[in-house]
């Protein structure tokens, strides 16, 4: 599997649960490939970002309880400025060392 193909697998994974072979395939190519990786875990932290405020308990941590469902999502409206509580969470994102 490329990595082309890799990264639409883990941009579909947010929408969908990948078969069992996907996520096999996916799981193969992340073992030995680091830009792909590192496309996942972005992904992921933005994905983190777009969850409503209620979702995050006081703690930093997402509340799978109040979180939408991936199949719920709506797209982001663009047209509309970020709220403060979105730009604080963001800058604190942003600021915090990287983890892995």
């Amino acid at each position: 599997m490329n990595c082309r193909q890799v990264s639409r697998l883990v941009s579909d994974g947010l929408d969908r649960k990948l078969a069992l072979h996907e996520r096999l395939a996916v799981w193969i190519h992340l073992l030995y490939c680091r830009a792909c990786a590192a496309y996942r875990r972005q992904v992921r932290m933005l994905r983190e970002f777009a969850r409503p405020p209620e979702a995050v308990t006081s703690s930093g941590v997402v509340s799978h309880e109040s979180a939408e469902p991936a199949s719920s999502h709506m797209a982001p409206d663009f047209d509309e400025p970020l709220s403060p509580e979105a730009r604080h969470r963001i800058r604190q994102a942003l600021d915090a060392p990287p983890s892995e």
